[in-house]
């Protein structure tokens, strides 16, 4: 869910709703991610890949990679869910201090979800890149 920012809301309540909103669609990337990484795996399986005249030894290693992206985003989307409800904590702040130590941990775990989508992206990246040169093997 979406929390939208009104008039009222001073700086350190639009901090928390931006941080609620960040972790929402968090969540939501990594679930999308999981059916993204299943359908690359049944394609990678399926009889299409046999059709063209991809290396095989490749596409075990894209399957590989993808399998080991599973458990990543697995543990990934665990840890969101356990971090969207800590934050529900957030609300119990009466400090600076509490704040940042919310703010802190956040910040880290943007950090560890960036990583996490750069390594999708360049498994992705391999994988369009294995299936275009396997399409335009086939159609030559």
């Amino acid at each position: 869910m979406i929390n939208n920012i009104q008039e009222h809301h001073n700086e350190e309540e639009v901090h928390k709703l931006n941080m609620e909103n960040d972790v929402s669609k968090w969540r939501s990337e990594l679930e999308f991610l999981e059916q993204e990484i299943n359908f690359y795996l049944l394609l990678l399986a399926s009889s299409l890949i046999e059709r063209t005249r991809s290396n095989h030894i490749d596409a075990k290693y894209l399957v590989k990679q993808f399998h080991e992206l599973k458990d990543l985003n697995n543990f990934h989307y665990k840890t969101c869910i356990q971090f969207q409800n800590k934050l529900q904590g957030i609300e119990e702040c009466d400090d600076v201090q509490c704040d940042n130590a919310y703010l802190n941990s956040f910040l880290i775990f943007k950090n560890k979800l960036d990583t996490h989508f750069e390594v999708v992206r360049t498994i992705k990246r391999s994988a369009f890149q294995y299936l275009q040169n396997g399409i335009e093997a086939y159609e030559n």
